[in-house]
């Protein structure tokens, strides 16, 4: 191992967790086993003595090539000390000072969540329209920006200290994942593909690895199990922890008038089209004094809930518009802003009527 390393943490089952700029990985005490998406010894596994994350600069990321990945990796965890053989890892362009480690337990189960979040830029919804098609390697491109640049990743290795065998590792792959849309859920977090709210990023990467020597055998990880609550709320706390840390998202800086509306990606330049460029000024620098009013948070989620209702096909359309304008009319007053008041009434006609 490099000597910049700095031990930063340490589980109950004496997994040691070593950072340096570059790099975090788990030291294991013994072989463990474990499943991962990693291009590097991925899927099942069951002689684990590590796994990693790994920063990369956009510069590397953009020269990355996907044919060799496998090697880019080998190389990269033999340049630290780890045997390429034994380990695997993810990749990340977050910063690993901004990790989360995040640990719950209960009686003789213990979950720990180590996650690097970033959710600007690449967040996306299961079922959004595709990037890229891929056939033997070859990627071809739907849109015409590179979706290398759109850099955002949602890294999360879990660690248990108990016994788990391989079906059990993948059905708490599922809980996990499950998670991780819950928390982008809970923060509103905006697809950055869709009028949607994202269940993760493009480039999300996994780990679960469990203790094969533990006389603690688990057979059932999914939500209903304590081990899969333990899993639930580690992951969903680490990622919101480890979220706030790369972006400064909190459920305090989405709660706000803009932030409600931004994943409609609406083009209102057909909104201001009848103001003088002073109007528009005024405007916009009043809007941004209701930005955080909580009154005007709570009635634009009224709004846009009821816009999300249509969409889902949950309501149709003139009851939603019914309600929306009954909302306006009774809940706005002479006191409140007339800017949110007008915006939610161009997004209500544009949406609803």
């Amino acid at each position: 191992m490099n000597s910049d390393f700095k031990l930063i943490y340490e589980t109950l089952s004496h997994d040691k967790i070593y950072v340096n700029s570059d790099f975090l990985f788990v030291e294991f005490p013994y072989e463990k086993n474990g499943v991962s998406i990693s291009y590097l010894n991925g899927g099942y596994r069951k002689n684990l003595k590590s796994v990693f994350n790994m920063h990369l600069s956009t510069e590397v990321i953009n020269k990355i090539d996907m044919k060799t990945i496998d090697k880019f990796l080998s190389d990269s965890v033999n340049n630290i000390g780890l045997d390429n053989k034994k380990t695997s890892g993810l990749l990340t362009h977050a910063d690993m000072k901004n990790t989360s480690i995040i640990t719950k337990s209960y009686k003789k189960v213990s979950v720990t969540a180590i996650t690097t979040a970033g959710t600007k830029v690449n967040a996306v919804r299961a079922g959004d329209s595709a990037s890229y098609y891929e056939e033997n390697h070859e990627y071809y491109l739907f849109k015409k920006e590179n979706t290398h640049e759109k850099i955002g990743t949602i890294n999360t290795i879990i660690l248990i200290n108990s016994k788990l065998n391989e079906n059990s590792l993948l059905n708490a792959m599922v809980t996990a994942t499950e998670a991780k849309a819950a928390a982008l859920q809970e923060l509103l977090i905006p697809s950055q593909y869709s009028n949607e709210i994202a269940t993760g990023t493009g480039t999300d990467g996994l780990i679960i690895i469990s203790d094969k020597k533990s006389d603690n055998l688990i057979e059932n990880t999914g939500k209903h199990s304590k081990l899969g609550e333990l899993i639930g709320k580690a992951v969903k706390e680490s990622i919101k922890e480890a979220n706030l840390k790369q972006v400064w998202i909190s459920p305090s800086s989405q709660s706000t008038v803009l932030n409600r509306l931004y994943r409609f990606k609406l083009d209102i330049n057909d909104f201001y089209k009848d103001f003088t460029i002073k109007e528009m000024e005024n405007f916009i620098l009043n809007l941004i004094k209701a930005n955080h009013n909580p009154k005007m948070v709570a009635i634009t989620s009224l709004i846009v809930h009821l816009i999300d209702e249509v969409r889902y096909d949950l309501l149709n359309k003139k009851t939603a518009y019914n309600m929306s304008i009954l909302i306006i009319n009774k809940l706005f007053t002479d006191k409140d802003s007339s800017e949110v008041k007008e915006l939610l009434k161009y997004w209500i006609n544009y949406y609803l009527k």
